[in-house]
This record gives structure tokens, sequence and C-alpha cells, in this order.
């Protein structure tokens, strides 16, 4: 067992070029509001994710980090600039005139590494999924059978009604919901309403779930909370439809990127589930990684 590799597939990072890019979010003064977030407002490339001997990267998916929300293209423009084998996930505004959205997407698809687009909904949820564009902006999304990256806090008491109308009618989108759907480990069933709203989601065949970003809303939190979530997770959606993910650079707030990685094989073989599928194969499908 000591001889045996993990490879690894990490379908949630983010990398800064602060002298190319805006990042408003990285700001001090905007944002979210997490302490010591100046030890992550810094350049951040693949030569930082740092795994050891045991492990080895495979590739990886970024995430639209704000590079330029107006222009999502010079972000991937920018990621081709490293020789790394990678994914890539475009800013989009679900609320833009049909045209220029449009005109966003074709921008982006000249670059092969597009799988998806991510608008972060959070709260804002029912106020974007129900402006006068958004329907036929996400149909757009449908047409070309990419991932749009969900960013909900499932933990709220709102109504998500209208998101699962957009999940039933896509079934060309693979919907990935961000970081867990934000559970809240400090409560002995993860929040109420976070198991019963991600119960409901599972129920649709095309929502897949990543494991990732805990340490946005807590870094005090502990490896048994990792562990009780896990197990929550995996007995509401398969484990065909999660993916592990480290949220990197943000996660640096808690681990180091090899630690996490060594936490998340530890809590998976706890677990007794499947950890090449969580941490490699999931991804690699669902983000379309050839073989390698």
């Amino acid at each position: 067992m000591t001889n045996h590799i993990f490879k690894v597939i990490d379908p949630h990072v983010h990398f800064f070029d602060l002298e190319k890019g805006r990042y408003a979010w990285l700001q001090p003064n905007n944002e979210p509001n997490w302490e010591n977030k100046d030890l992550i407002a810094k350049n951040f490339g693949p030569q930082d994710l740092v795994l050891n001997n045991q492990m080895f990267l495979s590739g990886y998916v970024h995430i639209e980090a704000g590079f330029n929300n107006e222009q999502a293209d010079t972000e991937l423009a920018w990621l081709n600039t490293f020789e790394h084998r990678h994914k890539a996930i475009a800013c989009c505004d679900l609320t833009q005139t049909h045209e220029d959205f449009k005109s966003n997407v074709i921008a982006c698809e000249q670059f092969q590494s597009l799988q998806g687009f991510r608008h972060i909904l959070d709260e804002d949820v029912n106020v974007i999924l129900g402006h006068m564009n958004t329907q036929t902006n996400i149909a757009e999304i449908n047409s070309g059978h990419y991932v749009f990256e969900c960013q909900i806090n499932a933990n709220l008491e709102v109504s998500f009604d209208l998101l699962h109308h957009y999940i039933r009618q896509t079934p060309n989108i693979k919907w990935v919901i961000n970081h867990a759907g934000k559970p809240d480990l400090s409560a002995d069933d993860n929040g109420t309403f976070w198991q019963n709203n991600m119960r409901k989601f599972a129920e649709h065949k095309n929502v897949y779930v990543k494991f990732s970003g805990f340490e946005m809303s807590c870094t005090s939190y502990h490896y048994r909370d990792l562990v009780k979530c896990m197990a929550i997770l995996t007995s509401i959606f398969p484990q065909e439809r999660i993916m592990c993910a480290s949220n990197f650079p943000v996660i640096l707030l808690k681990h180091s990127y090899v630690e996490y990685w060594q936490t998340i094989i530890r809590v998976c073989n706890e677990l007794n589930v499947d950890t090449d599928m969580l941490i490699y194969a999931n991804a690699k499908k669902i983000y379309g990684f050839s073989d390698n």
C-alpha cells in the first residue's frame, strides 16, 4: 500500500497574476472579509500545486477568478501560457443580453481548454435566475453541452424551485455544485436545510458536487468534521457524482496543498469510499480529460 501512487485531478483551482488581472474580491476592503486574506492576495500558478511522491497531479480545472469579468476569454488566453494539462471554466453573466452573452461564449470557444461557465449565484440565486435574460442564456449553455459551476448556499432557508426548474430543462448541462453547497460543519447534521436541499439536488442525474471550500466559512474545522460531511454526502449522492477539490489557493488559509490532499485521501480511506473515483476518475470524465 505504501508504494501506491494516487493520481489526482484537481477540479477547482484559481491562479492569479495581480499585474495582468483585476481580482476585485482580493482587495482588502472588498468582500469576502476573510481573516488573513492577504495570505492569498499574490501571484499563483501551476508551479504552486506541489504534492509529494505518493501523489501525482494529472491535471487541474481552473475556475474563473475575476481576471476580467467583462472579457472572460482574456483569462483563458493567460492560462494557455502555462504548459500544464488543464481545463477551464470561464466567467459569464447570465443577466446579459443574449447577443452579448453569446459573444462571450464564442470568444471563449476558441480555447480548447474551455469546459463551461460560472456565474456565482450564492444568496442572489433567485434574483439572477429570475432575470428576463437568464432563460435564453442558460439555453445557450445547454446547447453547447457545457458544465455550469453552480455556486449556491444550500444551507439557506430559501426556495430553490427555479433552480430545479432550470436543471430539469437542461439535460445537456452538467450542473456542478461548488464547495459541497456550503454545509455548516459545526452542526451535527451539517445543517438541516443543507441536507434537505442536497437530497433534492441529488435526484437530478445531471447534478454533481465538489467536496471543497470549507475554509471559506471556517478555518477551525477538524478532521472529524470532514469525515462526517463526506459520510453524509456519500449517503446522498452516488459516488460517481462526487469530486474532491482543493479550492487552491484559498485552501492555504487552513492547509498546505499537499496536507489537504493527504487529509482527503485519509477521509476517503476511513469511509471506504472509492478514493480513485473521488480524487481522479470523476473529474477526468466530467471535465473531458483525455487519457495520459
